[in-house]
């Protein structure tokens, strides 16, 4: 794709430029504006008790400098009214505050994902606003975050965050614990439960990452049967209705349901290929969530003419790269789990030339080639726009990025490639689709994207799973150990999945490759160096590799190749850390 070499182009360094220079004039402008503005360089509107730019954006408005008394008396009852509003909030601790604002800076464009932005970027941050048990929780995760985010530093103040992370989630409990009058104590113990499961999974606490996470799912089982029988009688997610408002269409109800169901969906099937090594078992939980169905319902908006084409907005094509990353990302969990599914059918054409295998593999996967040309047909209209206007930048934003990356890997997934057919063609460049993927993804994780002026920060793509992916079935070693090691180099998180954690599970998986490689050709034991880039035999390489957690950071990994599996062996069992 043309794309792809875009994507690798250099950009931002002269627009970064742009921007610092604009920062300067404006800060010298606020010297009167709340904290929060001063901080962040930005103008401040100066609104009391709280600036509408912090409120906009979902941050905490701190306040304004005291200044000296002139001489009226009723100063000292306007600096009072100041706090009014936000007093159930207990934010004196300035390390409560330090890590909140972590959480919104860093964390929360880091944990959302491009169905569940809105949660963690603006529900999460308002709700914390007004219910001490999301603050206290909000608190605990951003120094969870920040630990993990720095976890091969020798930092003074690890210490110190482990206590904040403990201290805060145990204050966020007390007050899950007492009834509120503002809130449905449902969805607060919910919202909290996600924060929870995250939580626990950044500590390496599994066990408990598992028991917040099965407490979420009974909470929403509660909260979508009392939704339906106020709402609508179809269940929780309907295509031909807007999901969103069902959260919003209920004043006590602060987030939505549905985006909800989608982080719970998502976080449960990462539990199972983690624990069980493969397939989720409860169908009707997938077919529910728009995370693994959004791809049904995709189609590419149509332009008449080039004129209209370079008419539109960038808003407008904002939304349209938004919609074809959903659909794109759904399409790929959709894929992923009919492979699951078809397994036996995969087996069999992996170890026979049965041509009617092959054929029902292919009938299978005609309703995600239907999307898979949707999406094409966007990206080529988006190449098309950019090479006839002038006004565009130089580099591609990244959700266009994401979208080229996630189009590679879908071609990979089919058992034909939807644009080259031919089988020895495909071959050949598959080495080249896994080299593309690696230097798009270094290049989404290098890029530093500044949010837009007085709002937060946008959600980053999440390329761990396409790292992983390199790493487990890239066509040379040096691919594979090089996705590991961008996992390794750049720590990043996806729901349960550590980008550590999968390095490692990926380096004893390759090592074990290795060793069957050398044992087959009656080779001793070591390191051949020669031969690290050689290719392994697919029916050599992993089938599955399920953890039993058996501490913090650490579990018994038992892995099996494809052959092992095909002759009813275990296979290898070893115990990880991380």
């Amino acid at each position: 794709m043309p794309l792809e070499d875009d994507g690798l182009s250099s950009g931002g360094s002269s627009t970064g430029g742009v921007r610092v220079n604009l920062k300067r004039p404006g800060f010298r402008k606020v010297r009167t504006g709340c904290r929060t503005c001063k901080i962040r360089r930005v103008k401040c509107d100066e609104l009391k008790p709280q600036c509408r730019r912090c409120l906009s954006s979902g941050r905490v408005c701190d306040g304004y400098e005291v200044v000296p008394p002139r001489t009226s008396p009723v100063a000292k009852p306007s600096a009072t009214a100041l706090l009014g509003p936000r007093l159930l909030l207990p934010r004196r601790d300035q390390s409560e505050i330090r890590s909140y604002r972590f959480f919104l800076d860093v964390a929360s464009p880091s944990l959302a994902g491009i169905f569940d932005f809105d949660f963690w970027l603006h529900e999460i941050p308002r709700l914390s606003h007004a219910d001490p048990a999301i603050w206290h929780a909000i608190v605990s995760l951003g120094a969870a975050y920040e630990l993990f985010s720095r976890a091969a530093d020798s930092s003074t103040s690890a210490a110190a965050l482990e206590r904040l992370v403990l201290a805060q989630f145990n204050q966020s409990i007390q007050c899950l614990v007492q009834p509120s009058a503002r809130h449905n104590d449902r969805s607060r113990a919910l919202s909290a439960g996600i924060l929870f499961t995250h939580i626990s999974t950044l500590q390496g606490r599994h066990a408990e990452a598992m028991i917040h996470l099965e407490s979420s799912r009974k909470l929403l089982a509660e909260l979508s049967y009392n939704m339906t029988q106020k709402t609508r009688p179809e269940g929780r997610f309907s295509p031909t209705t807007d999901p969103a408002p069902i959260g919003a269409a209920v004043p006590e109800l602060p987030i939505s349901l549905t985006t909800a169901d989608g982080i719970i969906a998502y976080l449960e099937v990462q539990a199972a290929a983690i624990e069980k090594g493969g397939l989720f078992e409860d169908a009707d939980i997938l077919l529910a969530s728009e995370v693994f169905n959004t791809w049904r319902y995709y189609q590419a908006p149509t332009w008449h003419s080039d004129a209209e084409l370079i008419d539109t907005p960038q808003a407008t094509w904002d939304e349209h790269l938004v919609r074809a990353n959903k659909a794109a990302e759904s399409l790929t969990n959709g894929m992923v789990y009919h492979s699951q599914q078809n397994s036996h059918l995969v087996h069999r054409v992996k170890t026979t030339d049965d041509p009617e295998t092959a054929n029902l593999l292919d009938i299978s996967e005609r309703p995600f080639l239907a999307t898979f040309r949707e999406l094409t047909k966007l990206v080529r209209d988006y190449e098309r726009a950019r090479s006839l206007s002038s006004s565009w930048s130089s580099a591609p934003p990244l959700q266009m990025l994401n979208l080229a990356l996630t189009m590679i890997i879908l071609r990979l997934l089919f058992q034909n490639d939807p644009i080259v057919p031919d089988p020895a063609q495909r071959e050949q460049r598959r080495e080249g689709h896994f080299a593309a993927i690696l230097d798009l993804a270094e290049t989404i994780i290098r890029r530093k994207d500044d949010p837009p002026d007085g709002g937060l920060p946008r959600p980053r793509p999440l390329v761990l799973k396409s790292l992983s992916m390199v790493a487990h079935i890239g066509s040379t070693q040096a691919l594979r150990r090089r996705g590991v090691a961008l996992m390794r180099d750049y720590p990043q998180r996806n729901g349960l999945l550590d980008s550590i954690m999968q390095a490692r599970v990926h380096e004893v998986l390759l090592d074990r490759e290795q060793e069957l490689l050398r044992r087959a050709r009656g080779e001793a034991d070591g390191s051949n160096e020669d031969r690290e880039d050689e290719e392994v035999p697919p029916l050599d390489r992993a089938f599955n590799a399920p953890l039993t957690f058996v501490g913090e950071r650490s579990a018994v990994m038992s892995n099996r190749t494809w052959n092992e599996m095909m002759r009813g062996e275990t296979g290898e069992t070893k115990v990880v850390h991380w």
